[in-house]
């Protein structure tokens, strides 16, 4: 074999070896590379009418849903407050009770859109928080959340 077809050949499998992660996990977070994904509390749904604040679970209030811990120590929440007419404002503390730091995203699902918040990295022992304010059309919308977590 001619010297410069081993070197082509050996290329190649260098190549195939360093993408062999890239096949075995998932890249659905926005910046990071997930090994933990799970729907966290229970679905809010929030009645939009035509004029006036949206009612959130039967509430004129925010309402606050805790997740179970998952990803060896993360514990998320969702908190859903009306935000102005026709729009909420939907906060996502996250707390971190592992020695790890994680890196989290959400996947924020409104009636039948995704809606893709970045969280960052949070660090061993901290909370890390974001915020989305989110449109609504008049009506029944369900909003429900998956966190989205690797190292």
């Amino acid at each position: 074999m001619a010297p410069r077809l081993k070197t082509q050949l050996a290329l190649v499998a260098l190549l195939g070896i360093f993408l062999i992660p890239l096949v075995f996990s998932s890249l659905n977070g926005l910046k990071h590379v997930l090994t933990c994904h799970h729907r966290f509390g229970n679905a809010v749904t929030v009645e939009v009418p035509a004029r006036g604040l949206p009612t959130i679970g039967g509430s004129r209030g925010a309402v606050r849903v805790d997740g179970d811990p998952m990803c060896e120590g993360l514990q998320p929440s969702m908190v859903v407050r009306p935000d102005g007419e026709r729009f909420v404002s939907v906060e996502f503390p996250i707390a971190n009770r592992s020695v790890h730091t994680w890196r989290a995203s959400v996947r924020l699902r409104v009636g039948n859109t995704s809606v893709p918040v970045d969280v960052g990295a949070i660090a061993a022992g901290t909370t890390g928080q974001a915020t989305v304010r989110v449109r609504l059309e008049t009506g029944k919308v369900v909003v429900r959340a998956e966190l989205l977590a690797g190292p």
